[in-house]
């Protein structure tokens, strides 16, 4: 969730990486709040 808010995609750029590929990337500092609500469900 803390990659959403940042506006990052942190599993893409550590692929890019593992190919030899140098993608560019800014983080956005804006402030933001995350947050996660678990709720039960009946499966």
């Amino acid at each position: 969730m803390s990659c959403l808010a940042a506006q990052v995609n942190i599993p893409n750029i550590a692929l890019n990486k593992l190919l030899g590929k140098d993608i560019d990337w800014k983080i956005d500092r804006t402030e933001k709040m995350v947050s996660y609500i678990e709720l039960p469900q009946i499966v």
